[in-house]
């Protein structure tokens, strides 16, 4: 009896031990779709539509594509798996204030529109979060005065370990992140990985890297010649910044996995209290 309650104790201790390892989520693959109309939330019924609220309704075929609805009316979520949305609108995504964009998998939206144009529009304050990528990316401005943006946003929070992605387009007057709140401003957080581009600048706001937090900037849209270094909470991204990319320091974890802190020292606390386990069993 003795032996088969420390064989129990062992399949257990290994159970979580294991549970310690990075296991591949299985990918859910969801479609592609392209359109001449902005997909439009409606933030009273939670419908997807075209171009406004009074537009064709295309939920149940934007679910099969892989964009979700669900939440209230003040407060609605559209999760994104594997959704590929390109569009000749001059919005491609519009979603109302208080939305949240959950990113399971890798995502983008993309518009090609010439005037000026946004990829992503949320409008008041907005959250992007998840453990997924979005790539969002505004089209090519060719008149006077017009701009082409990634993402617009009252305010943003990116957060949940998201990676995100905002292309302003190829058009002088580009803007990667674009916050128009006057008393809003950009946060990320979470070990989220934000990289922004636009021929105007980056970002449109002057934004703190948070501390701890690894920054790589040039002045070149492209990215060439940048400057590198871990903020200690200090470093300013200002307007001449035209490309940035703002990521958490990674640590190396047990197995040598990569996490950030202080998931960390979790894994070797867990590790250590695995291993002192079996030591006392044996």
């Amino acid at each position: 009896m003795q032996k088969s309650k420390r064989v129990l104790s062992l399949l257990l201790t290994l159970a979580l031990c294991l549970g310690l390892l990075a296991i591949s989520p299985i990918t859910a693959h969801a479609g592609s779709v392209t359109a001449d109309y902005t997909l439009y939330l409606n933030y009273s019924d939670g419908t997807l539509r075209k171009n406004n609220s009074s537009g064709e309704d295309i939920t149940v075929a934007m679910a099969g594509a892989g964009a979700v609805v669900s939440g209230s009316a003040d407060a609605r979520v559209l999760t994104l798996t594997n959704f590929n949305f390109a569009t000749t609108a001059d919005d491609a995504l519009w979603l109302p204030s208080g939305s949240t964009l959950v990113l399971s998998g890798t995502n983008t939206i993309t518009t090609t529109d010439t005037s000026s144009s946004i990829a992503l529009y949320m409008v008041g304050n907005s959250t992007i979060t998840g453990d997924g990528s979005l790539v969002a990316t505004g089209g090519t401005a060719t008149g006077a005065g017009d701009a082409s943006i990634g993402i617009a946003a009252g305010g943003l929070i990116i957060s949940g370990g998201a990676t995100v992605t905002a292309t302003g387009g190829d058009d002088a007057g580009s803007i990667g992140i674009y916050i128009n709140g006057y008393m809003s401003n950009l946060i990320i957080d979470s070990g989220s990985t934000v990289t922004a581009t636009g021929n105007t600048r980056a970002i449109n706001k002057n934004y703190t890297v948070p501390n701890g937090y690894k920054y790589t900037v040039s002045t070149n849209a492209n990215g060439s010649s940048p400057t590198t270094g871990t903020s200690d909470g200090s470093f300013v991204i200002d307007g001449t910044y035209k490309y940035i990319k703002i990521d958490p320091v990674k640590y190396v974890g047990l197995f040598g996995l990569n996490t950030t802190y202080p998931s960390n020292f979790l894994n070797w606390f867990l590790f250590i209290v695995c291993f002192g386990f079996i030591w006392m069993w044996f």
